[in-house]
Order: structure tokens, then sequence, then C-alpha cells
């Protein structure tokens, strides 16, 4: 057997120890986990069911993430939600060869660095684990990418579109988007709506009145309010600040 014969704890039902892992904070989940290979085995998928905001500071971890899940493609279908950055600015190459004395010398005393050729950004391996991830992680149902990636109308992220237009997603954040009606549009079982950071809110105009027939909750600016509002069953409605004065007066509340 995988555990310890003399331990009760791996002993316990299966049910019974994932209704325990339930109750735990992530740190002594990952502390149980450690134990033995018996209860990783049976556990470690808990760990990646709700994938949580990273701290900025710590925002190259995101790629040790999708690199990790690009090895365990078995723990992609138990992704329910994930709000953190598609990509990221720092992604952890391996670390360069060492060099010798002479060739560290002459690059501290090189006037003009070597020049660096840019890679695009879909040819990347953190962009390429990205898709990977995404496009088998169909059990998503909260979706929040953070960071600067206009996912929405880039086109070097199309197969991002692709893999978010196959989830049903039931909460979904959206910042610094361009072009959100077709990924709304993609989404008929949206309950729960995050939006911000347009440069410009007429996008949202392209949007029919069924396009969203299942949001109740709305998270939003003023300006972008009026346009998803009207004709959906929007239950709760809270307003932000956006980045322009938006007009509070009654004729628009009406």
């Amino acid at each position: 057997m995988f555990h310890q014969k003399n331990s009760k704890f791996a002993q316990l039902p299966e049910d019974i120890l994932l209704l325990i892992m339930d109750n735990l904070w992530k740190e002594w989940k990952v502390n149980v986990i450690k134990t033995c290979r018996y209860l990783r085995r049976l556990l470690e998928f808990i760990l990646y069911i709700h994938l949580s905001p990273i701290d900025p500071w710590d925002e190259w971890k995101c790629g040790l993430l999708h690199r990790t899940l690009v090895g365990r493609e078995d723990l992609i279908p138990h992704i329910r939600s994930y709000c953190a950055p598609i990509l990221h600015n720092r992604y952890p190459n391996r670390p360069p060869p060492k060099q010798s004395k002479i060739h560290g010398f002459w690059r501290r005393t090189r006037v003009d660095p070597p020049s660096r050729e840019v890679t695009p950004i879909g040819e990347t391996e953190a962009f390429k684990n990205a898709v990977f991830v995404f496009s088998r992680a169909t059990n998503i149902v909260i979706l929040g990418f953070t960071g600067p990636h206009d996912w929405t109308s880039d086109p070097n992220f199309e197969p991002i579109r692709a893999a978010v237009s196959k989830m049903d997603l039931n909460r979904l954040q959206l910042r610094n988007y361009t072009q959100p009606a077709p990924v709304l549009r993609a989404q008929p079982t949206l309950e729960h709506l995050e939006i911000g950071g347009a440069n410009d809110v007429q996008e949202l105009a392209d949007l029919q009145k069924t396009d969203l027939p299942k949001l109740k909750s709305l998270t939003t600016t003023l300006e972008e309010a009026l346009l998803i509002v009207p004709g959906s069953p929007v239950e709760h409605l809270d307003l932000t600040f956006g980045y322009v004065n938006d007009g509070w007066n009654d004729e628009r509340f009406k």
C-alpha cells in the first residue's frame, strides 16, 4: 500500500477525507498532501480547483503554475475558477549558463550591450503553455483574467478566446477590453459580470437584449450599465466610478 498501515487518518473513507480537506486552509492542505503518496494521489487535485489571484510581486508564479499544469494534464479538468494573469512579464526561463571570468569582464566593460530580438508573443513558451492549459480547462465556471493584455481583440489571443467560448461561465471579470460583445455573446449561462476599463464603452452597444438571458448581478460603471442593463434580468447592480465623469443624474438612472 502507498500509505502507512498504522496511519488511522489515511485509512478514513475517501469521502470523509475530502470533507476534511474542504475545511482546511490551503497551507494545511499542502501539509496533508505531503505526508504520503496515497494522500497526494487522492487529494492533490483539490489544490487546483480554485486558482485565486496571485500577488503582483509573485506574478512569475503564474508561469510556474502553467508549466506545472502542462506536465500534469490530469489536473486541468479539476479547475473550476481561475482569477490570475493569462501571461506575465517575467516568465521564469531556465537560468543562463555560467560565463567565464573573461567573458563576464567583457560584458561589464562593453559600452553598447548586445542587441536582443523580441520574440512574438504567440511564439513564447509562456503563451504556448497558457493555450495548452485553457484549451483543456473547459470546466471553469468562474473566470477573471488579470493583467494588461486585451485578450478580447488582440489577434494573437484568438486561441484563448476560442477556449473561453467553450466554457460555461457563471461569473466573469472582464477588464481592459476592446471587443467584449463576442465574448459575452458566447456565454448565455453567465449570471455574474464585473466589467470595466474600456477605452470605448460603445463597443457594448453591439450586445442584444437576449445575449445575456441569465445575468443577475452586474458590477460596472454607469456608462457601461446604460448599455447592458436595459432588457436584461439584472437584479443587483453595483456601480463603480470610471475614468471620466459618468454624469450621475436622474435621467440616466431612469
